[in-house]
């Protein structure tokens, strides 16, 4: 139904379930409606995402946790230039394990993996200013009014 009703709004859509897998069936439904290049696959669930990557690899999709972690400490020890992740983006909080996530040298070293950089969930007008200012590519929030109105649409 979402498909149909706003087929030219990109989208992330998350994938919860394990087994069975849907990824077949998700992957034909988003090939049937054209959304290759709408939509990105998120998942907390390293299962479902390997799974969903194997049956569609057309289609982007958000690094899971595990994959965040590696690549962040390989950011950390200087070497994450040596890693090609298989995501196309990171979709991660401000902070985590006592670490800044969200910071401009980790946006860029994201951009220069080809990789966007997500944050969630930022709620405020004056953070998602903040992070925008960074140059993150793009917010997950529960306000969605407050990004629109941030972005004078």
């Amino acid at each position: 139904e979402i498909f149909q009703r706003f087929p030219e709004i990109p989208m992330t859509i998350e994938l919860k379930q394990v087994e069975p897998s849907i990824a077949k069936s998700f992957c034909q439904l988003i090939r049937d409606y054209g959304m290759e290049t709408k939509v990105l696959v998120a998942s907390f669930k390293q299962e479902a995402m390997a799974d969903f990557r194997a049956e569609c690899p057309e289609v982007a999709t958000s690094a899971v946790e595990e994959e965040v972690r590696r690549l962040f400490y390989m950011y950390l020890g200087r070497v994450h230039r040596l890693h090609t992740p298989t995501a196309n983006a990171l979709q991660i909080p401000e902070s985590a394990a006592g670490f800044d996530l969200i910071t401009p040298r980790f946006i860029r070293a994201a951009h220069n993996r080809n990789m966007q950089v997500h944050g969630w969930t930022i709620n405020e007008s004056e953070e998602m200013q903040r992070f925008l200012n960074m140059g993150i590519d793009g917010l997950i929030t529960d306000y969605p009014d407050r990004a629109l109105e941030l972005l004078g649409r």
